[in-house]
């Protein structure tokens, strides 16, 4: 800033005229710098009163502008909101209490130039929790696997189903996420749930491993998948073929072509529950079992933990 005096003579009279100039620099090369990624900080109230519930906990993050070049600038600080802060200071302070994607903007000015600069801010709440099922099949089934996220969106999911495959999906998309509980109240922490399958090329038990990350935190867990043979060929055999005559004692016997760690629900048709476990044969005294006369269902269940088979055999008295 300079003072500037300037001296008019006419008529034999002096004329004084003092004046301020401002001369200034233009403004160049604005950058804006603060964080990008803001991670919901939480304090767990269950201590309180509050069993489950997680609280806010606000903190103020820094925004700063810089200049290669400008003077006498004058910043306009944008809230994203609506609203706007000027002021001489190059630099801004705010917290959030929700998530979201906000953005900063500043406008640098001054009586010659003008610069703007924004950035995008990511405020998310971090992965608290991943847990996940997955149901026991048979080959040739889609194995289904479940995964339950404790945390905020955007996620993103990686799996590795152990069989030498990998799978990546977002939060982003719906035909795999959904939401099982709204959020609710602002110091609650929303859950998604994930749902997946996948065909395994053989029998056997895989180790599913699965990482959630969002952009300000991570979590992972693990899952055992098990691919059992399927039951196939399941027969009943007595000594007299599939009709028999009662009398005093006969044997039934429970063939199974395909499937391991069978258990054998066995029904005789005589009014008593059927017995469950994993005899394949058994001795029956059918005058004794069978007091009523005609046409008897003896029927056998064959389970796995995924599936089951029956095969029926008849008496007759």
């Amino acid at each position: 800033m300079y003072q500037l005096e300037v001296t008019i003579v006419t008529g034999g009279k002096n004329y004084v005229i003092d004046s301020l100039v401002v001369v200034q620099e233009p403004i160049t090369g604005l950058v804006l710098r603060g964080p990008q990624v803001i991670e919901l900080e939480r304090l767990n109230r269950h201590t309180i009163s509050m069993e489950g519930i997680w609280m806010s906990l606000i903190r103020d993050y820094l925004w700063e502008a810089d200049t290669k070049t400008g003077t006498n600038i004058v910043y306009t600080w944008y809230l994203g909101f609506g609203g706007h802060i000027k002021t001489t200071l190059n630099k801004y302070m705010k917290g959030f209490e929700s998530p979201g994607v906000h953005t900063v903007e500043i406008l640098a000015q001054n009586e010659i130039s003008k610069m703007s600069a924004s950035l995008t801010v990511f405020v998310q709440y971090p992965i608290i929790d991943v847990t996940a099922s997955v149901k026991k099949v048979a080959l040739g089934m889609m194995t289904p696997i479940n995964i339950t996220v404790d945390g905020g969106k955007q996620f993103f999911v990686y799996i590795d189903f152990g069989d030498g495959t990998t799978f990546n999906v977002s939060s982003d998309e719906e035909s795999y996420t959904s939401k099982t509980e709204s959020l609710g109240h602002s110091i609650q922490v929303p859950e998604y749930l994930v749902i997946l399958s996948h065909k395994y090329p053989d029998v056997g038990i895989y180790n599913i491993s699965i990482n959630v990350s969002n952009y300000v935190s991570y979590d992972v867990t693990s899952k055992m998948a098990v691919v059992g043979e399927p039951i196939t060929g399941v027969q009943l055999h007595t000594e007299n073929g599939s009709v028999v005559h009662v009398t005093r004692k006969v044997v039934v016997m429970a063939t199974v072509t395909t499937g391991k760690d069978l258990r054998f629900e066995w029904d005789f048709g005589d009014r008593v529950p059927p017995i469950v476990d994993r005899k394949r044969i058994y001795n029956l005294a059918l005058v004794e079992s069978f007091r009523f006369l005609g046409v008897k269902l003896l029927e056998l269940l064959v389970f796995l933990e995924f599936s089951c088979l029956s095969s029926p055999i008849y008496v007759v008295s």
